[in-house]
């Protein structure tokens, strides 16, 4: 070190031949009691230059003067010293000091409390007195200090007493180090204070046996005694016996000199003058544990924690410096001596010539991460998924057995004996002829009454012909038809034209319908004639002939052919058409030939074609084909809701704290049907998970195919199961029963189901991504997924036949629709015995039709890619209401698909500053972990109004160092973070995570991104282990190295045993420990915790600023928190944040002498 040095001059780096000596200590003990504290410093070696000790109990001074003597200052009273007399004891090292907590204490009924002036509890304002004192006036020299009271006190108290000290107490039990379980609260700054218990001494028994005397055969009954307090019979009380101590055979209670050595103390400590056993008992029960003491103390043994005070230069020019180890960070703290006397303090990294730096005794993550894949995420959530269905089982297999059960049930009843369900065989088919006089007869009976060998009509009949146009030879033809047929005589009218004819014809059909009246039978008969004023026959007979009726005279034959002969054109017959026909043909060409004996001994016989032998189920293999569509569709009526609900975009409720989870978890179905599965198993589907994955690195997509292919994947079993039900043939005894699609190829089934069931997922993934309200999706998704069947279904299917080919390919587009066409046709390939094979799946089912089955197929697959791109696409650009929107057109960017280029931002301080006299300059060398600038986040209100929530936050993190946000609740500081985490997009501004803009590199940052949210998110059906294996798989470690690091985080945090517990079985301080070791698994860079001690007691906060400060040297750590005594514990630079803007940057000890800033926040936010 130069010393020539200028005035004022900081050096970048102590020169590591410098040598600090240690120095002797000024302590001020306050309450000193028995003189337990100055009796720790000497048994840990450290040098005191004067201990001040206050006490007012006799009994106690005697003690502390009869075995220290004169190294003990008394200073009497501190409830008489002035201001002015504590200041003339500066400057003072170490404050330590309890005051009396017996009317502090809950065991006490009669207790006055912290601010009676008549009570003991009164005095920890004295002890908040000196601290402020002493601190205001020891200039440079640092004060560390510890104050202690009892655990078992109300907590409003507790309260107070962390409000004035700026920290939560650490809970530390005497257990831990001797046979005496005493918790006890301590409250301070001295380092490792908060650190876990270490692990040799938690591996220690400490058992009352080895603190007893041998004489008289003394042995413990119990491991460790109850808190010894004033009272005696606290001797008595063990853990499960009356007395602790068995001699001779009677019980017993541990003598004074056992007592003094539980607490540490060498026998006979306390037998001064003529002090009795209950005297010295009191003195005890009030008295601090000496091991406790001495744990707490032990970092100031340090060679470091205290140094000589070393004079440089000339006595005008000169340079006091001195280190103090704090929160692994050795302060060079530097005070130039001026004629002004300045004082300045930085901070800066340990030196290596000073003091070597050890790795972090909580460091996690030794196993090596591997580069991110999409098929490792994959497949890692289809191990998850697998871990769900096997908890699940039952669930699972019911998904399974219930659609099975009911096409069990559709197949198995064709096995009745009897049943119209049953297939029975016919042999070969050969109709009776039917002569003409069986036709006249068969038609007679539609208007009157068959009597001998001629019909005779109602005399009220309307049966009528009607003819045109009016010309002899049409009024002869019809006056022969009327008489051939029995008609009246006035029945016969002449009509002007055909439309007329096909008018009345069609009203005699509709009355007969509305009167059920057997007598309305038309004729109706049209001549096309080229010359009506003729009397002549036309050469070419050319005729209409109208019946009443429905008539399918376009069809060739049936449309949905059925096994056996024909039965639709059978009309022709029944309705009297051939036989009306044929007498009109006869009568012409008699008239033509002028020879009678066509229409006299001609006579017309008809009979049906032969038929070979078949097998029939009467049709109900028809009503399948109808039903199976219908059936499929309305059962996915109860499983696609869930699906819909729990994949819609509201991961979060509408609240102002996007990490909150939402409370929905979706039950499942009590009655089950036709399970192409939406399954309700999956946790991702239960709560806002799915944006929690993806805070942590996993892409949005394979969040949506993990969905996917959860539900998928039990489809495959169940249309299995479904193609080989439809596909298989039975024998019940001799009777042989073929498969429902008894000549469909089974591997066509299968593969149509399969396409059916993605396509239908898919359908609904696709509606999901619409809606923001899960109870709304499911609502919709339930009107959509059925209107998308009913409604072209009833517009479509009877017009079928008139159909062209591209209205079907396009309602092909609907999953229902596509499935149903599906059936239609394989019934028309089986009604001609041929069934679907895959020879001739692009053939029609009918020649008259246009769609074939390999179309259908192509449809559903297409189906499947059109809906799964829509889901990418609108969770791209309407990611809900919690996300990072992509613009429109964001496939055509090529940083979309290629990335950006890695930032390089230096995050130098002049671009942050505000107002520098609050910002403290920001550390040299250091690389940042975390860079925002000019950050800004609005909200949309009613009324078009806009409310900012963050308002150009400036802020750098950096590697090895843990900044705090610090703020009253609504200051923006998880806004902030959200904006950070990818949840919020920011309106304007600019912000990097480990180098990755997350405006174009969002999914690269978070992968390097830990993540502990305010509120606790929890898989419900997965183990703690679990957990903790499925997120460090995620961030790239391999299974075995996520599960050593898994289980070294949990023997740390104290869940070893938990760690085949749910996670809705463990307690509320158990969840924080769980989510804090999730944001730490895989060794990630950068690690964001919201609020991570919210809602703990002090001893489970205590664990979680443990595990912190263990990981800060290898991490960037970004903390908020609203808590000043956890800013100051965890904080290497505090940012306090007041309406959305950070007011003020720096140490802890930098924002101390900025009051008014932190007054200012503090009111404000109270």
């Amino acid at each position: 070190m130069d010393p020539n040095c200028q005035k004022h001059q900081e050096f970048e780096d102590v020169p590591p031949d410098i040598s600090f000596p240690k120095r002797p200590i000024r302590v001020l003990s306050l309450f000193d009691g028995i003189g337990t504290g100055l009796y720790v410093l000497e048994k840990l070696g450290i040098e005191v230059e004067v201990y001040y000790a206050s006490e007012i109990d006799e009994a106690a001074q005697n003690v502390s003067e009869t075995n220290f003597g004169s190294r003990i200052t008394w200073i009497g009273d501190v409830t008489t010293f002035t201001d002015k007399q504590i200041t003339e004891l500066c400057p003072i090292d170490l404050l330590i000091g309890g005051s009396p907590c017996n009317d502090l204490s809950h065991v006490n009924p009669n207790r006055k409390g912290l601010f009676d002036p008549s009570g003991t509890g009164i005095l920890f304002f004295h002890f908040f007195r000196a601290q402020k004192v002493i601190e205001a006036k020891n200039s440079g020299t640092h004060l560390f200090w510890m104050y202690e009271n009892v655990l078992n006190m109300p907590r409003e108290f507790k309260k107070h007493i962390s409000l004035f000290l700026q920290r939560e107490p650490a809970v530390i039990d005497a257990k831990h180090f001797s046979a005496q379980s005493r918790p006890r609260c301590f409250w301070g700054n001295i380092p490792g204070m908060y650190d876990p218990i270490p692990s040799h001494l938690l591996k220690k028994k400490f058992h009352l046996n080895e603190y007893l005397n041998k004489i008289g055969n003394r042995e413990a009954l119990v491991d460790k005694i109850n808190c010894i307090t004033t009272n005696p019979a606290s001797l008595k009380l063990g853990s499960n016996v009356e007395w602790p101590i068995r001699m001779n055979d009677h019980g017993d209670t541990p003598w004074l000199t056992e007592i003094e050595k539980i607490f540490g103390f060498p026998s006979h400590y306390t037998d001064v003058g003529n002090t009795s056993l209950k005297e010295r008992q009191t003195l005890l029960g009030r008295a601090w544990s000496v091991p406790v003491i001495e744990h707490i103390l032990q970092p100031l043994t340090n060679s470091e924690a205290f140094q000589q005070r070393t004079c440089i230069g000339n006595s005008e020019q000169w340079l006091l410096v001195y280190t103090v180890e704090y929160k692994k960070t050795v302060c060079l703290i530097s005070w130039h001596c001026s004629q002004r006397g300045e004082f300045v303090e930085r901070r800066t990294q340990q030196d290596p010539g000073i003091m070597q730096n050890p790795k972090p005794s909580g460091a996690f993550g030794k196993g090596e991460r591997r580069e991110r894949s999409a098929w490792r995420h994959l497949l890692l959530l289809l191990w998850k998924s697998l871990l769900l269905r096997r908890r699940h089982w039952l669930l699972t297999l019911l998904e399974v057995i219930l659609p099975v059960g009911l096409f069990s049930v559709m197949l198995f009843i064709r096995l009745i004996p009897g049943s119209n369900f049953s297939t029975y065989h016919f042999n070969e088919t050969i109709a009776r002829p039917e002569e003409e006089f069986y036709l006249r007869e068969q038609v007679c009976w539609k208007y009157g009454t068959w009597f001998g060998n001629a019909c005779r009509a109602y005399p009220t009949s309307p049966a009528t012909v009607y003819y045109g146009p009016d010309t002899p030879f049409t009024q002869d033809i019809a006056k022969y038809i009327a008489q051939e047929l029995g008609f009246l005589e006035q029945n016969i009218r002449a009509t002007a034209s055909n439309d007329e004819i096909d008018k009345l014809v069609e009203m005699s059909y509709y009355a007969k319908n509305s009167s059920h009246s057997p007598s309305n039978y038309n004729v109706g008969l049209f001549f096309h004639l080229d010359d009506r004023e003729s009397s002549d026959p036309p050469q070419k007979l050319a005729y209409d002939l109208r019946l009443p009726g429905r008539w399918s005279t376009m069809w060739i034959y049936d449309f949905l052919q059925l096994p056996g002969p024909g039965y639709s054109n059978e009309v022709y017959k029944d309705q009297g058409f051939t036989l009306i026909q044929s007498l009109l043909d006869r009568r012409y060409i008699s008239i033509i030939s002028n020879d009678t004996s066509y229409t006299d001994n001609y006579k017309i016989e008809i009979q049906k074609y032969p038929y070979p032998a078949y097998d029939s189920d009467l049709g109900i293999s028809f009503v399948y084909s109808t039903v199976l569509p219908s059936s499929l569709v309305m059962a996915l009526v109860l499983l696609a809701p869930s699906l819909i609900k729990t994949s819609s975009h509201l991961s979060f409720p509408p609240a102002s704290r996007p990490l909150i989870p939402s409370q929905f978890s979706p039950s499942i179905p009590a009655h089950a049907s036709l399970s192409f599965s939406r399954s309700t198993l999956n946790p991702m589907l239960f709560s806002p998970h799915k944006e929690l994955v993806c805070l942590m690195g996993m892409n949005r997509w394979l969040v949506w195919l993990g969905w996917f292919l959860h539900s998928a994947l039990l489809n495959v079993v169940v249309i299995s199961a479904l193609t080989v039900m439809l596909s298989v043939s039975m024998y019940n005894g001799d009777l042989y029963v073929p498969p429902i699609l008894a000549h469909t190829d089974t591997g066509y089934v299968w593969l149509l189901l399969f396409l059916y069931s993605f396509s239908s997922i898919a359908f609904c993934l696709a509606i999901s991504t619409f809606f923001n309200r899960p109870t709304l999706a499911m609502t919709v998704g339930i009107l959509v997924w059925l209107l998308s069947y009913s409604i072209p279904n009833n517009l479509m299917y009877y017009k079928y036949d008139t159909l062209g080919q591209a209205p079907k390919v396009l309602s092909c587009l609907l999953p229902n629709m596509a499935i149903t066409w599906a059936f239609k046709i394989i019934q028309m390939f089986e009604g001609r015995g041929k069934g679907v094979v895959w020879s001739t799946i692009w053939e029609p089912g009918n020649p008259r039709d246009q769609l074939n089955p390999a179309i259908i197929l192509i449809m559903l697959a297409f189906d499947t890619f059109l809906y799964l791109l829509i889901t990418w696409y609108v969770d791209q650009v309407n990611p809900g209401t919690y996300g990072v929107p992509q613009p429109w057109y964001f496939p055509f960017q090529k940083s979309y698909w290629c990335g950006s280029r890695l930032t390089s931002h230096s995050g130098s301080p002049e671009d942050f500053g505000e107002n520098q006299e609050y910002f403290e300059k920001e550390p040299a060398g250091l690389k940042p972990g975390i860079v925002i600038k000019n950050l800004r986040k609005e909200f949309k209100e009613l009324g078009r109004k806009t409310k900012v929530a963050v308002e150009n936050v400036s802020l750098t993190c950096y590697e090895g160092q843990c900044t705090v946000l610090l703020g009253h609740n609504g200051a923006g500081k998880t806004t902030t973070m959200s904006v950070l985490t990818g949840v919020y997009a920011a309106t304007s501004g600019y912000a990097e995570v480990n180098g990755w803009n997350i405006a174009t590199n969002l999914s690269e940052a978070r992968e390097e991104l830990g993540l502990c949210p305010q509120h606790n998110m929890l898989f419900v059906d997965l183990t703690v282990l679990q957990h903790l294996l499925f997120f460090g798989r995620l961030k790239g470690l391999t299974s075995k190295a996520a599960k050593a690091e898994a289980l070294e985080i949990l023997t740390r945090l104290e869940l070893l045993d938990k760690q085949q517990m749910f996670g809705n079985q463990l307690s509320g301080g158990m969840k924080r420990k769980l989510s804090l070791a999730i944001s730490l698994m895989g060794s990630t860079k950068v690690v964001i915790l919201d609020e991570p001690s919210s809602g703990l007691d002090p001893e489970s906060r205590r664990w979680v600023w443990d595990v912190v400060q263990g990981e800060r040297g290898r991490r960037t750590f970004l903390i908020t928190t609203h808590h000043m005594e956890e800013a100051d514990v965890l904080g290497d630079r505090v940012a306090i944040m007041a309406s959305g803007r950070v007011v003020c940057t720096g140490s802890t000890l930098f924002l101390k002498r900025k009051p008014s800033v932190i007054q200012w926040v503090w009111l404000s936010g109270n």
